[in-house]
């Protein structure tokens, strides 16, 4: 059978290209594969200079890292040598001093006893370093827990014509004694946004004879001086503040809150003495 293909037009002058003679006596066909030889070849070459290459430079970097090694396990070296003699000076001076009385090692019990007298300098009642969070003394924060007297620690003021520090209490006059007004307030401290309950623990330490007698009111609030904010507000009377452990209000902290400071006041408006004991911050 014969194959029509080979008898086209086209295909014949394929096959006249494919033989027609090179420059050198060869087809154009082996010269286009022996070019294209060249080209992968060259290629070829250009890839194993560049492995060279790459091979110079991980042996160079590991000659650094060696080198690096060895400089950090010097230094370490010299390092431990430092400390062991800083050990040995101080050693021997402690022994020196030790042996000459001029040093004295306190115990946590003693520690304690001193800031005790420190703290109660000036005070009818002496302080129990116990019941301080000195966190919550040296914190700019104010921190969530009870806050137990004396309260001027972490910060509350006092007005001298109302209210007394005793150290494990303030007293607070009743207003035949002073003038009705604010008695404690501060601490002027920030405090993280979020729900709070703030309770001030007190106790009428001299009510009336009669309660009929009594009159007027005590008032806690919370109060944003940055924002000219009341924040919130609970007030205590008659029978009510006689038998009352605590007075207690709750606040919402809001963010745009969370730069400006935190003003908590107690205050006096009744003929009742009171004595204050602590306050509390319990985040809800």
């Amino acid at each position: 059978m014969i194959d029509w293909k080979n008898f086209t037009v086209g295909a014949i002058r394929r096959k006249q290209r494919a033989q027609r003679v090179g420059v050198n006596g060869t087809s154009l066909a082996d010269e286009t594969y022996h070019r294209h030889l060249d080209g992968f070849r060259d290629r070829i070459a250009l890839l194993e200079d560049d492995i060279a290459n790459a091979r110079r430079d991980i042996a160079a970097l590991q000659v650094e890292l060696a080198a690096a090694t060895q400089r950090a396990n010097a230094f370490a070296d010299l390092t431990e040598q430092r400390i062991d003699l800083i050990y040995r000076q101080i050693t021997t001076e402690l022994k020196r001093t030790f042996a000459l009385g001029t040093a004295q090692v306190e115990l946590e019990s003693e520690i304690d006893a001193k800031l005790a007298r420190l703290f109660s300098a000036g005070l009818a009642a002496p302080v129990d370093i116990a019941t301080l969070s000195m966190k919550a003394i040296l914190s700019e924060q104010l921190l969530p827990g009870t806050l137990a007297s004396p309260l001027t620690l972490y910060g509350f003021r006092l007005n001298r014509e109302r209210a007394r520090e005793r150290g494990d209490r303030i007293d607070i006059l009743p207003m035949d004694e002073c003038t009705p007004g604010i008695a404690v307030y501060g601490p002027y401290k920030r405090l993280l946004p979020g729900h709070y309950g703030i309770s001030a623990h007190i106790r009428c330490a001299a009510p009336p004879a009669s309660p009929a007698d009594l009159v007027g009111e005590l008032a806690l609030d919370v109060y944003s001086p940055g924002t000219s904010t009341l924040l919130a507000s609970h007030e205590l009377r008659g029978n009510e503040l006689v038998a009352a452990s605590q007075i207690s209000v709750s606040v919402q902290w809001h963010p745009q809150n969370a730069k400006d400071l935190i003003e908590i006041r107690l205050h006096q408006r009744s003929n009742c003495r009171l004595s204050l004991n602590a306050i509390s911050i319990e985040k809800k």
